[in-house]
């Protein structure tokens, strides 16, 4: 057998793409079978493969103790059980290509099915996937009913009960969705399988670019993580999915074979793991058994390069018209390569996200406006809208088996799976914020300058800005709003209660070098002890040219700790500790720092000089450049999903990094739906709540109010895009090019002609208000199970169950009984369940920031929150299914708030 290598070079030489990939000079595979796409069978192929499938149906499950009733529901329940392991990892195409080598298996061994593994090459139909000749009644079925719970009701597999995640039917939801866009023009896949330079790279690029898009424009069951593998389409998609990364293989000898990344778990990915089928087949593979297509153990197949020629397909009435420009030099590996470069990933970023990240890599200009166009038109294809639109049409009830559960509850971790990657890489405000910005550059939003002018905001167009860089606030002005209009608004806050270091921190007792720190916000304290912490924080540097930076530094190892005293020295029932004296990290031995010498600045004098250099090192910075740091400690153990049935989250910071995460997110997920919208969308994301609000960046200040005094004057006409502002760290150190550059370079701009505002402008701003709602989103108290009794007896709210709307009768929470109707129809819209807190009569009650910008602003106001046990340890829970519910309702809040509100009387 030829290697790969002088196969590929032959290849090329001939003039051919695509080649047989083989490491091995002796491999057994000497005539490898070829799998081709669909349309490519002649019309006897076709119904053979669709007969096997359905043959799979009828036979006995082999997998017994899991409620399996065919061997097709072995392969369901297989790839249910695998959500958590197989997907947001690297392991994802490996796995999947078991999958389909054992799925092949099956076909052959339990329905003698002999013909070619089949696959949907959906770039042929990236411009409308419901009129493709696989979605027609002679073959897959189409749409589904909307009269019918969206059941497909036509083709072979009509009536098809879906089965582990829930037990409704098998649904589509491509025509109710707009713009079903959302599979990759040809252009776009040639990019991803040729530009991408690694296997992180290529694997990101792929499962959330087209791998993603495809599931979420197919809606219903495809669109469930938990399910879709009942949609006999799906193995198609996912045959053609590892074609892209066979075609990426051959395109890239060098490092075809090679595998790298992280697991679900956090640890190292190896060749040498295991494919988990749980039962499917009678065999194991390793990753490294799968890397080669065609080494004969124990995979000997390729891919076809065209579907030309198959029966009833001419490509030249192809749906699929082209969809990039020469001009865009763009890539999602681009994206995915610039998440790497700036310490986020690409399982962090929406599918929408990283098109958008990927187009910033081109053209200035034709990126920015391909940016918009590709948020518009696949942020209403994701799975979220999917499975919004099926529910709130009827859609039977998931079933509440064990496996069942387990699909269930990992079916929304993908959204989950992002929050942990956004919790984990904001361990202080400034980092959250940071976090903020790559998301909206990455989304398609232009930064502005609080201090500069804003003639460039327009309806249709996406802004942010910071305050502090702790604080920020985002928004989206829609397509039709006129002055006076109104605001639908989140606010959410990015502190938490914590460590904070001292302003001369340097402490020396029992031989030990220690931390000076001081409380920040009411913290559950005890919970600090015995564990592993860092800190992380803004600092500021002196560059060489005398100027000043201000950087982000985060210790990722654990360098403090505070011990508690053994149980033997203190037999008290009580743990009552000093918080002076005894809440005082470990640095380390006071011996071990005697070799580390002071700098003599004001800094190393004020603070350990290990402390110090601890901090340089990870800044790649000279300790003397330091000049000054505002630094909190963070516990280093990542979050998680926990519990039996993966239903939990366990964080720090879930209070309120969730609820600023959910509110950003909607934002961006509300894109699609901007320009029908009257009103603008903001999001903001205070600092300080936790002590007050009252800085100048808390939600106590003029922040909002400033922000939405400018904004309620803007003129009616089309966006413009502001020229290139100042790097988004703040300085001119770049975060990465990729992702901060948010409009071309124009050292000079032409000047903006504006006409003079008419006389009602003034009061523009005053009309708006009355037009707005403010929802104020900041973690709620879930029922305790050991406390019952702490909880009114009629207002429990559950964890997984909904969002918590907060009422008090003394207006600790800003919620009214318009301000509720207005939220409850918007969840109604995005089949969100609701649930009330109350606080008991004999018991304290917390406050947000809801009724100090309600009584600052003059505008309707509810307070709302995601449930959670634990608020204000170091360890909050809160549940994952939540996540969803949250991102969900607020989506809806942005996408129908004027036609709500249009219908409410003023008061």
């Amino acid at each position: 057998m030829v290697s790969i290598w002088r196969a590929f070079a032959a290849a090329l030489s001939a003039g051919s793409l695509w080649v047989p990939i083989s490491a091995a000079a002796e491999s057994t595979c000497r005539t490898p079978s070829v799998r081709r796409e669909f349309r490519e069978l002649s019309e006897t192929q076709r119904q053979e493969y669709i007969s096997a499938v359905q043959c799979l149906r009828s036979k006995p499950s082999k997998i017994s103790g899991i409620g399996s009733s065919s061997r097709f529901q072995d392969m369901t329940y297989t790839h249910s059980m695998a959500l958590a392991t197989a997907h947001a990892t690297a392991i994802f195409l490996p796995w999947h290509r078991a999958l389909l080598h054992a799925y092949t298996i099956v076909l052959e061994e339990d329905c003698g099915y002999t013909g070619p593994m089949v696959y949907w090459d959906s770039a042929y139909d990236s411009q409308a996937p419901e009129k493709s000749l696989l979605f027609t009644a002679a073959y897959f079925g189409g749409d589904g009913d909307p009269n019918n719970g969206y059941c497909v009701g036509t083709g072979p597999f009509a009536n098809l009960t879906a089965r582990f995640g829930h037990s409704g039917c098998l649904s589509r939801y491509m025509s109710g969705l707009g713009t079903v866009t959302s599979s990759y023009s040809p252009e776009l896949i040639h990019s991803i399988v040729t530009t991408s330079t690694s296997f992180a790279a290529v694997a990101g690029a792929i499962e959330w670019g087209p791998h993603a898009n495809v599931h979420n424009g197919i809606g219903g069951t495809m669109a469930d993580v938990g399910v879709s593998a009942n949609d006999p389409i799906f193995m198609l998609h996912h045959c053609n999915i590892d074609r892209l990364w066979w075609m990426w293989q051959v395109n890239h000898p060098t490092v075809a074979l090679t595998y790298s990344g992280s697991l679900f778990d956090g640890t190292a990915a190896t060749l040498g793991q295991v494919m988990d089928l749980s039962g499917f087949v009678n065999a194991t593979w390793t990753v490294q058994d799968l890397l080669d297509t065609t080494s004969g153990s124990p995979l000997c197949y390729t891919y076809s390069n065209s579907i030309a020629g198959g029966a009833g397909f001419n490509p030249s009435t192809s749906s699929s018209t082209t969809a990039s420009s020469s001009t865009t030099a763009s890539s999602s590996s681009r994206a995915v390569e610039a998440s790497q470069s700036t310490g986020a990933s690409a399982a962090s970023m929406t599918t929408e996200g990283v098109t958008a990240a990927a187009l910033a890599g081109g053209n200035g200009q034709v990126a920015a406006t391909q940016a918009q166009q590709t948020t518009t038109t696949k942020t209403t294809t994701t799975a979220r809208a999917a499975a919004t639109a099926a529910a709130s049409a009827g859609q039977p009830a998931q079933d509440v088996g064990s496996w069942a559960v387990l699909a269930v509850a990992v079916a929304v971790p993908l959204l989950a799976h992002d929050f942990l990657k956004f919790v984990d890489a904001s361990p202080s405000p400034f980092h959250a914020v940071d976090s903020c910005i790559r998301r909206l550059v990455a989304a398609g939003f232009a930064e502005l300058r609080e201090g500069a002018a804003w003639d460039a905001v327009r309806p249709g167009g996406k802004y942010f800005f910071t305050r502090n860089r702790s604080a920020i606030i985002a928004f989206a002005v829609g397509g039709r709003y006129a002055q006076g209009n109104g605001f639908s608004i989140l606010g959410a806050h990015t502190d938490s209660p914590c460590l904070k270091v001292k302003p001369r921190s340097k402490r020396e007792r029992g031989a030990c070098i220690q931390v000076g720190v001081e409380l920040y916000g009411g913290g559950l304290w005890h919970t600090w002890f015995d564990r592993d912490l860092a800190v992380a924080g803004r600092v500021l540097v002196e560059k060489p040219d005398g100027s000043f930076d201000h950087l982000l530094a985060k210790i990722d190892r654990p360098i403090l700790r505070i011990p508690t005293l053994a149980i033997h020295l203190d037999r008290s029932t009580d743990f009552a500790f000093n918080k002076e004296v005894q809440l005082t990290p470990v640095l380390g031995l006071a011996s071990e720092a005697l070799n580390k010498k002071s700098e003599g600045d004001d800094v190393g004098t004020l603070h350990h000089s290990a402390l110090v250099s601890e901090i340089a090192g990870n800044l790649g910075v000279e300790p003397g450049q330091i000049r000054d740091f505002e630094l909190c400690l963070y516990d280093t153990q990542p979050a998680s999903i926990g519990g039996v049935n993966n239903e939990f989250i366990h964080s720090a910071r879930l209070d309120n990094l969730m609820m600023s995460f959910c509110s950003l997110t909607a934002l961006i997920d509300s894109i699609g739906s901007l320009a029908n919208d009257s009103k603008i969308r903001v999001v903001g994301l205070f600092d300080n709540e936790e002590v007050g609000s009252q800085t100048a960046h808390g939600a106590n200040s003029n922040l909002l109010e400033t922000t939405l005094r400018r904004l309620a004057a803007i003129p009616a006409g089309p966006a413009i895009q502001p020229a290139a502002a100042a790097s988004s760290t703040g300085s001119d150190r770049d975060l990465d090019a990729d992702w901060v550059v948010v409009s071309p370079v124009d050292p000079s701009p032409p000047a903006i002609s504006l006409p003079a505002p008419p006389p009602c402008q003034a009061a523009a701003y005053e009309r708006a208000m009355v037009q707005s709602l403010l929802v104020s989103a900041d973690m709620a108290h879930a029922l305790h199970p050991n406390y019952m009794e702490k909880h009114e007896d009629n207002h429990r709210p559950t964890i997984n169950k909904g969002v918590v709307v907060k009422q008090n009768a003394n207006q600790r929470y800003a919620t009214t009984a318009v301000s509720t109707l207005v939220l409850r129809e918007a969840a109604k819209r995005a089949n969100v369940d609701l649930q009330e807190f109350v606080v008991r009569n004999d018991s304290p009650c917390g406050s947000t920031i809801g009724p100090m910008l309600s009584s600052q602003l003059g505008v309707r106001t509810i307070d709302v929150g995601n449930p959670q046990w634990s608020m204000h340890s170091i360890r909050e829970t809160c549940g994952v299914r939540d996540v969803d519910h949250a991102v969900s309702l607020f989506k809806s809040f942005f996408d129908n708030f004027a036609e709500i509100d249009a219908r409410i009387p003023r008061l």
